[in-house]
């Protein structure tokens, strides 16, 4: 496993030789200076993290005849789950009080440049909510909105003393690990709901995540591999200490629906396209 720790540098050469003194020989009184000096670099975090977004949604095609609203309105229904954004951890990270730049903070945008923020509603289910994005025609002109309906959801593992304690994540404050990209109600019941809601998309699961923190050079095995009462909670690396692992997945469930709405009533061939922008930044 790579390590990442902090560099030290001396500003005096080390070699497999005794380092014979650069000044020249003085004689008598004699006074000098040894500059002694280097430089700390910190470790760049954000490698210890990976990200994709799933397939385009493309090829969304419907006749008029299909539309409702008075051909104002395009619905599209999902029969299986779609993949829109996915992130994990690809070694366990080491947290402790004063570290920065670890903790990835998620933020979307649409096809016109606006800021897009997950919204859910009280009628929506745990986990569940929806992107609203601008949608354009093929001149480039903003012609309707986009309601993208999607499920979020993430979850966090870490060994403690006795057990195991695997959860899934909230994120309602800057800093948080996820914040931006995890509805305000999320998974309740821990890490085997989200694992298995985010898990057969392809991200790790909590096992999995369990399995990659023991290979860690600072790992202390629990005394038991009994995993902690499930439960919710936030995570703000820097603030905390410990070994975590995490996983991450957005994505369009079976039975949610893409819904398009058009300025204008829609009476010939319109070609119309939309963008979601994802930018994953680190505090």
């Amino acid at each position: 496993m790579k390590l990442k720790n902090l560099c030290l540098t001396i500003g005096i050469a080390v070699l497999s030789v005794p380092a014979l003194a650069s000044t020249n020989w003085s004689d008598g009184t004699f006074n000098a200076t040894l500059d002694i000096g280097g430089t700390i670099t910190p470790s760049d975090y954000t490698q210890n993290w990976r990200w994709k977004t799933g397939d385009a949604l493309t090829g969304l095609n419907k006749n008029i005849l299909e539309m409702t609203d008075n051909s104002r309105k395009l619905t599209v229904t999902f029969s299986k789950k779609t993949a829109i954004l996915l992130g994990e951890t690809v070694e366990g990270i080491k947290s402790y009080a004063g570290l920065s730049g670890m903790t990835p903070q998620i933020s979307f945008s649409d096809i016109s440049g606006n800021e897009v923020v997950l919204q859910q509603d009280t009628s929506n289910a745990v986990s569940k909510g929806h992107l609203t994005l601008d949608v354009r025609n093929k001149d480039d002109q903003k012609i309707g909105s986009l309601k993208l309906n999607v499920t979020s959801a993430g979850m966090a593992v870490t060994p403690k003393s006795r057990e195991w304690e695997s959860f899934g994540l909230q994120a309602r404050q800057p800093g948080e690990v996820f914040y931006g990209g995890l509805f305000p109600r999320s998974a309740e019941k821990g890490h085997s709901q989200v694992s298995g809601m985010i898990s057969p998309l392809g991200v790790k699961t909590s096992t999995q995540l369990r399995s990659m923190l023991t290979g860690h050079p600072e790992f202390v095995r629990p005394s038991t591999t009994d995993w902690l009462a499930q439960y919710t909670s936030s995570v703000k690396l820097g603030q905390v200490t410990g070994l975590y692992a995490f996983a991450y997945g957005m994505y369009i469930d079976n039975g949610q629906e893409l819904e398009a709405t058009f300025d204008n009533p829609v009476s010939s061939t319109t070609n119309w396209k939309s963008k979601l922008n994802v930018s994953i930044t680190y505090l």
